[in-house]
């Protein structure tokens, strides 16, 4: 039979009935407003969007001008890069009416004792949706506000807590 929208019958497709059952049961239902922020650019969300229905047009900032990317539609996925490389957002996604199933990393990461190949299909899953980034690669457009500079060396980054603490993570 059918399990309703076509992101989820694919990912039944991808996943043991198990991992199936778990990944769903993470996942909150969402309805955003025509022109609701999902997204912003810049922003820390490690949120992956499952679009179960409607349309999130994805738009850059680039040189102080928004600037439209991309129309995704249901059964697509939208977030993957930030949610798997903690990341930032690097675009801003606008509803059109969209009802999403939202997992965040805190519910995936509960999954990991009884479903521990969960996460890597899930990423492998989310490869197949293509990066915006891909158009700015394309159209030899950037959305830095300043050029990059090439250099080399080691970088070591602390991690502050809200109050300007180092946490204790690091990264090299």
């Amino acid at each position: 039979g059918s399990v309703g929208p076509p992101i989820w019958q694919e990912l039944l497709n991808t996943l043991s009935p198990e991992e199936f059952s778990s990944l769903y049961h993470a996942t909150t239902q969402k309805n955003y407003a025509d022109g609701e922020v999902i997204a912003k650019q810049g922003e820390f969300l490690s949120t992956l969007f499952f679009i179960n229905s409607g349309r999130i047009q994805l738009n850059a900032v680039s040189q102080g001008r928004e600037m439209p990317l991309k129309v995704l539609g249901p059964g697509e996925i939208l977030g993957g890069e930030t949610f798997f490389d903690f990341s930032v957002w690097t675009v801003n996604a606008l509803s059109q009416g969209a009802s999403l199933s939202l997992l965040t990393w805190q519910r995936l990461q509960s999954q990991k004792d009884n479903c521990p190949a969960l996460r890597g299909k899930l990423h492998d899953f989310c490869l197949r949706f293509t990066s915006p980034s891909n158009f700015f690669v394309k159209s030899n457009r950037t959305r830095r506000q300043y050029e990059r500079k090439k250099v080399s060396g080691r970088v070591t980054i602390d991690l502050l807590d809200q109050h300007g603490v180092v946490t204790g993570l690091a990264a090299k």
